[in-house]
């Protein structure tokens, strides 16, 4: 009678065991995600509290009142939304936002994310013919690695980056019995994470996918296999950008109005590059905790700067990128190493004496930012390699091709690199990944003279990395209460009806202004409570008030935005309030003063730092006279204290405007309503409306139900020419490229949806290749079997 063991590997199929996996990371997922599902904890600190959540909530708030958010008015004077791509407004797993709850619906939204990633590396792993044990635990580092966990926190970056193992399952189901199905799941899949609103995840993701179809065609490939893997993976993009194009067209359109328009110049490029010294986040990696209750970077274990602060993805994946240089002669071990070194080739942009070529030479690559992005393909790599690598180094051990001396030696110095990271620099609480890795040594060491089964083996070594990914994960996270984000702040007692009326400027006017995130604070988690107490922006949009300012990234650096900025720093005090004053700022937070009144050992903002302006210009009014100033000189006219803007305005093109002997005029009423504006006017004599919101194209007007041109006034606002009576003014905001993009798209929706109804085309016959061990010509080597 065959062993319990033998017994159940034989009678338990593939579907049931991948369903077995795929409940287990569901398990894992509720436990580690817990605070947020069930405590109403949420993310906060950084991208996510100043741009992830209040672009979220916007879009939230937008879909419980039934719109689509074309334009935002709570930053910038007004911004663009959903053309700038960040905030996934036809993103397909937005559609959780629909949830009555917004904290329900954006944790949902994220524990989403980590469960594609977690379980389409397991299942792509199992495509692969990984053991189960192997294929776990890529499943679990994909869900929990430290970087991926971490990545939550530049947002955009960390939903891109989830769909690759998806895209790749999919391709391979295609590859595998070339059912048009799988083919057109392939392009919703690309098209979703096209929508995931980082481009160059997208295109890293598909060269990836690509460069690995080719290396793993059948050792007898053909150029006609290949050019029908490219003929496949391009009509697939193809398909992809097509059904994209309702939402990329928008944003070219929106493209030529930013600073990212001819390319970024090579230091702004580069600005996030990898330092070399945080590849010692690779084996150990700090906490939030401590980070956050300390103010000085002394007192913590590391800084967490940059855009990806840390490379961790568990102690073991770190274990298998090392023993990946003791197994490359394994063709798929060898194929992920060399992947994860080019990651970080890559990432370290400006530390890296090639970049700059690199920079030159690739086009197109000067449109994107920050070159520790690339550490994508190292995160990926890594989480292949712990699957890869465990059964290469079961069945070498096993077959005695490799020699434990080896293994022994690879082991010291992977110890000993850890412990001396750990002795310069003892804060990053080395002891369960030195604990850990002298498990795994002795473990290894039984494996290799049969004392230890290798299901136990591999079992351990599962345990171990949930444990790891477990206890440091949880630091990576930072998570509160949800009434950090719910409760507004005290401020909001003066500040909660000039919505649509007054903006509000947070920070400095005296001193100049600072570029720090957050405000001074005994601690920096006093920082994070004095910058929301202080409405810093973009948080308005959370609590309903406009602000004159806001964080670049969410409309992708328009130009005339950080033209406003720049000539408000580099101004002196006096202008400033000028500035202010004449872009609709009647609310001052001042940033000046430091933070005295403390509740509960943190700062808090009282209403007595308001500072009002009274002569602020109002967000409409009308004026009797228009002039065109010289070139350059329209922003000195325009803040200059002796020029009138209730008496002229300066326009940026030349319009026949003949001016009235008596003018007389009043606004009666200014409206705000999703993606519209409605102005009611009343006036003696010609003259203008002029509206403080930003102009961009896409802005129309109809004056009493006729369309008539919108004019750009002082270089970043709207004004219309208006004749004498009582007028109603219909601004309304359509994104340009919009009608076009939807036209493009619906003709590929109609397209794909007709595939299936075609008659078939003879196909070329394709025998899949999956990555393997070597190219071992048995794929069930693969597997750690039970043993007999």
């Amino acid at each position: 009678m065959p062993s319990l063991d033998t017994q159940t590997h034989q009678e338990i199929s593939e579907p049931v065991k991948n369903t077995l996996g795929i409940f287990i990371l569901f398990g894992l997922a509720i436990a580690f995600f817990y605070p947020m599902i069930f405590e109403g904890k949420v993310i906060f600190y950084r991208d996510f509290q100043f741009i992830t959540y209040p672009i979220r909530h916007f879009l939230w708030q937008s879909y419980q009142q039934g719109a689509i958010p074309y334009w935002t008015n709570s930053t910038f004077g007004g911004a663009p939304f959903m053309a700038t791509l960040h905030p996934g407004v036809f993103y397909p797993p937005s559609v959780l936002f629909f949830i009555p709850d917004v904290t329900l619906a954006l944790n949902l939204f994220y524990v989403f994310h980590f469960l594609i990633i977690g379980v389409f590396a397991f299942l792509l792993s199992r495509k692969w013919n990984l053991s189960w044990w192997a294929a776990s635990c890529c499943g679990i580092t994909g869900m929990l690695g430290g970087l991926i966990v971490a990545s939550t926190l530049t947002s955009n970056y960390f939903l891109s980056s989830v769909w690759l193992p998806l895209i790749f399952w999919l391709y391979y189901q295609y590859e595998g019995n070339n059912r048009l199905g799988w083919f057109i799941a392939l392009v919703l899949a690309i098209f979703t994470q096209t929508l995931a609103a980082c481009p160059e995840i997208s295109v890293m993701t598909m060269l990836l996918l690509y460069v690995h179809a080719i290396v793993f065609t059948p050792k007898t490939r053909t150029g006609r296999e290949i050019v029908r893997i490219t003929a496949t993976l391009g009509l697939a993009v193809i398909f992809a950008l097509g059904l994209s194009a309702f939402q990329l067209m928008p944003t070219a359109a929106l493209l030529k109005h930013t600073f990212r328009e001819g390319g970024l110049d090579y230091a702004f490029h580069t600005y996030f590059s990898l330092p070399p010294s945080k590849l010692t986040t690779l084996m150990l990696t700090p906490g939030y905790d401590d980070y956050l209750t300390t103010r000085s970077l002394n007192e913590t274990a590391y800084d967490f700067s940059g855009l990806l602060h840390t490379l961790y993805m568990g102690i073991f994946s770190f274990l298998f990128i090392c023993l990946g240089f003791l197994l490359r002669k394994d063709k798929a071990v060898g194929f992920w190493l060399v992947i994860f070194l080019f990651g970080i080739f890559f990432a370290l942009g400006e530390h890296n004496p090639f970049y700059l070529y690199i920079y030159r030479s690739v086009p197109f690559l000067d449109l994107f930012r920050y070159p520790e992005k690339y550490l994508f393909v190292s995160s990926i790599a890594a989480i292949f390699l712990i699957g890869f690598g465990l059964d290469a180094l079961v069945r070498t051990t096993q077959t005695r091709q490799i020699k434990i001396p080896r293994v022994l030696f690879f082991l010291i110095l992977i110890f000993g690199a850890t412990s001396i990271v750990a002795l310069l620099n003892p804060k990053l609480e080395p002891e369960f990944a030195l604990t850990f890795l002298a498990i795994f040594s002795v473990a290894y060491v039984l494996l290799y003279f049969g004392k230890l089964k290798k299901t136990s083996f591999a079992a351990l070594l599962f345990v171990m990395i949930v444990s790891d990914l477990f206890i440091k994960g949880a630091h990576l996270l930072p998570m509160i209460d949800r009434n950090f984000y719910e409760e507004p702040p005290l401020l909001m007692d003066i500040l909660g009806g000039s919505a649509g009326k007054y903006r509000t400027y947070t920070g400095r006017i005296d001193l100049k202004p600072d570029p720090r995130v957050y405000p001074p604070g005994p601690t920096r988690l006093a920082g994070v409570r004095a910058a929301k107490e202080q409405l810093y922006a973009n948080l308005g949009m959370v609590y309903g008030v406009d602000h004159a300012g806001g964080v670049p990234g969410l409309a992708m650096d328009i130009q005339n935005h950080i033209i406003w900025y720049k000539f408000l720093i580099q101004s002196e005090p006096d202008r400033r309030r000028v500035i202010l004053k004449r872009s609709n700022v009647k609310y001052w937070i001042d940033g000046d003063s430091p933070v005295l009144h403390m509740k509960g050992g943190f700062p808090v903002i009282l209403p007595d730092r308001i500072k009002v302006f009274e002569d602020a210009l109002p967000r409409a009014f009308l004026v009797p006279k228009m002039r065109i100033p010289e070139k350059g000189q329209i922003f000195n006219d325009f803040y200059d204290p002796s020029f009138d803007p209730l008496d002229e305005v300066l326009l940026n093109q030349s319009v026949e405007f003949k001016e009235s002997p008596h003018f007389k005029g009043t606004v009666k009423e200014v409206t705000y309503s999703p993606n519209r504006v409605t102005v009611k006017t009343s006036q003696e004599g010609n003259g203008f409306l002029v509206l403080l919101d930003t102009f961009l194209n896409g802005w129309t007007v109809k004056v009493d139900g006729r369309e008539q041109p919108v004019l750009q006034a002082y270089a970043f606002y709207r004004a219309v020419q208006l004749e004498p009576g009582e007028h109603t003014l219909e601004f309304e905001y359509f994104p340009e490229g919009f009608k076009e993009g939807l036209i493009v798209s619906s003709v590929f929706l109609l397209i794909l949806i007709a595939l299936p109804f075609c008659r078939p085309i003879r196909r070329l016959q394709f025998k899949p290749s999956l990555p393997s061990q070597g190219d071992s010509e048995e794929s069930s080597s693969h597997d750690i079997t039970p043993d007999k």
